[in-house]
Order: structure tokens, then sequence, then C-alpha cells
């Protein structure tokens, strides 16, 4: 290979950088020594982050456990561990936790107590309108910079899915992390939350289809389960979409009805979805906050009234368009005017 230079930063950016690194040691002899150094400090950086962090995690629900707010982690090391089987093969950049909603406030008091701030300085009229469009908030941690997103629920607001259907406080199972017990949830409903968390973001990253893999290929995940639970909460479709994506990306023994695999419906956004996979996967990627309007979001919702609603919110103001104008109270139907013109202005100016 000649252009390391753009293939490292793509695989970082991708969040499969440790992967490839442990695949390419292999083969080192064929790799530039420059290179390789270069790529073994990226891979010790990661695994000292990924440590720090899971320690953070530890500690943090150690704390609400002792305040009595039951919670349970989800993604970052717990995801890294279920999936690859260990807490540092996996990238991540933040600590999700979710706590009940009735809980959130205290939960957020004794984060602020333990050198942790709000990324987001908002009025307190801003955070709960946030509540319609947003479902967690970031918290940083002033000594090592540690991010958590603080989750008070998981459902989607742009697929109009119910994920707190799943009941996900009722079927807890205790899971160790560094000989320590936490909360985490069922196999099943963390694959189909993965399911509708990645087409939420058009499968940007090739990390989460490689976590997707990993969990099918551990044959940890019941299939049947995920797409009976999935019809309950109307994610059907996307499981389904996505476990397709599976089969022929990673050539996958997924065994899936032939009615599944003959809708035309369903392959014709799949094969959309994974025309855009191919051609963005070449691309540098860096994490996307903003919401992003897709055709294939739409065909995923059902009904022609959740296809309207779908457009509506993306009128509903983010903590970008708090963040950039400050307006009282008073005067927040404002908020509604501006958010045309930032969606515009970040589109020209990709800012």
């Amino acid at each position: 290979m000649e252009d390391w230079d753009s293939f490292i930063p793509l695989a970082y950016s991708h969040g499969i950088f440790p992967l490839v690194y442990r695949s390419l040691k292999e083969f080192q002899q064929l790799i530039p020594d420059d290179i390789f150094i270069r790529m073994k400090q990226h891979y010790m950086d990661i695994v000292k982050q990924n440590m720090l962090m899971t320690s953070e995690l530890i500690k943090v629900v150690k704390i609400l456990e002792e305040n009595n707010i039951e919670s349970i982690s989800f993604k970052g090391p717990v995801l890294s561990q279920l999936a690859y089987g260990d807490v540092v093969s996996r990238q991540y950049c933040d600590l999700d936790i979710l706590v009940d909603e009735n809980e959130l406030k205290k939960a957020q008091n004794i984060l602020e107590n333990n050198n942790y701030k709000q990324l987001y300085n908002l009025e307190e009229y801003q955070k709960e309108n946030l509540k319609k469009v947003v479902h967690d908030i970031s918290m940083i941690n002033k000594i090592n910079n540690i991010n958590i997103e603080l989750h008070w629920t998981l459902s989607s607001g742009e697929f109009f899915i119910d994920l707190e259907k799943l009941k996900y406080f009722e079927d807890i199972k205790k899971y160790t992390i560094s000989n320590q017990n936490i909360n985490i949830f069922l196999n099943e409903k963390l694959f189909i939350y993965l399911c509708v968390h990645g087409y939420k973001h058009l499968w940007e990253r090739i990390e989460w289809l490689v976590d997707i893999y990993y969990l099918i290929e551990k044959k940890s995940i019941d299939i049947e389960k995920v797409i009976e639970m999935s019809k309950s909460i109307n994610a059907e479709r996307i499981v389904l979409s996505t476990l397709i994506i599976c089969k022929k990306i990673f050539d996958l023994e997924i065994i899936l009805e032939k009615d599944i695999l003959n809708d035309k419906k369903l392959n014709r956004v799949t094969n959309k979805m994974l025309e855009k996979i191919f051609e963005d996967y070449l691309v540098l990627k860096e994490k996307n906050h903003t919401k992003q309007f897709s055709i294939i979001h739409l065909y995923m919702l059902k009904t022609t009234a959740n296809k309207l609603k779908y457009f509506k919110t993306f009128l509903l103001p983010t903590e970008h368009d708090y963040e950039k104008v400050r307006i009282s109270s008073n005067f927040h139907f404002l908020y509604y005017l501006l958010r045309p013109f930032n969606i515009l202005k970040r589109i020209l100016f990709k800012s």
C-alpha cells in the first residue's frame, strides 16, 4: 500500500483502527518501519484511553449505585467486551448510561458533585424543550475530559419507535467488567437498539456494522427473538434491513424467511443503503451529531402521518441552535424561525 497517510486516518475515523492494526501486525515485514511505529503508537493510545474510560465507567456506576440510582451501561466498554471479548478492541469516545427519567436530575447533580459539567450551558426552559429532540445529556469530566452520555430514554424521534416498550429496566443482566458487576441490556434488546441507532445515522461508521457482525458471529443473539421483538415496536423493517446488509457484506449465514428475502420494497431500500455505505466508506468521517434527512429514513416509516411528522422533527431547535443565539424564554418561538436558516447554513458551509 502506498497511501498510508490516507489509510490510517480512514481506519481511525471509522472506529476500526484496533482491528486493522491487529490484522496488519501479522504482515509487519511488508509495512514501512516508520508507518508501523506510528500505527503501534495510535493503537497504544486507544488502549490507554479505553482502559481509563472503563475505569471511569465502573467508578460512576458505583457512585450512582451508592446513591440508590439504578443505571444500565451500554455501548462503549460493555459492547466492546460483549462483541470482541475485551474492552480495547473497539474505539469509543464516550460512556453511555441509561437512568430512569425520574432519577435524571438526581443523577445529574451527583455527577456535577463528582467533577462533571454539562457540555452545553443552557437555560432550564431550553433543557426542557430539548427533551422533544434529544434523549441524553452530555457531561464532561473536568479532570480527565471523559464524556458521559446520560440517557433517560432510548426511543428514536426520527422513526417514532418506542424502544421503551421493550422495558429495558425489567430484564437487566449483570455483567462483569474488570471484576465489577454492572447492569447491561439483554443481548437481543441491545441488538435492536444498535440497529435503530445505525440506521438513524445511516451507518456512517463501519464500526457499527462490525459490532452487529461480531454479535451475530459469536452466536450471542437469538435472531428469531430479535425479529419478533422488533415487530412489537415497529422496528421490524430496520432490523430486517440490517440483517440483509450484514448477510451481504460479511457473508453471514443468517436464515431469513423467503417472503423477507423477496420483499421488493425492503430490498430496494436496503440496496440504497448499501450504495450509500460503499460510497461513503471511502471518505474520511468525523462523528456527526446533526440530524440527517434521508429518503431511506422515510421508507422506514409505515404511515403517512409519521412521514409528515418526520419532516416536522427537523424544525425543532437543537442544542446547536441554542448555543449559537441566546434568546429569553419569552421569545422562544424565534428559535423555530431561525432553525431553517441554521440548517441551510450548515448545508452550505458544512458547519
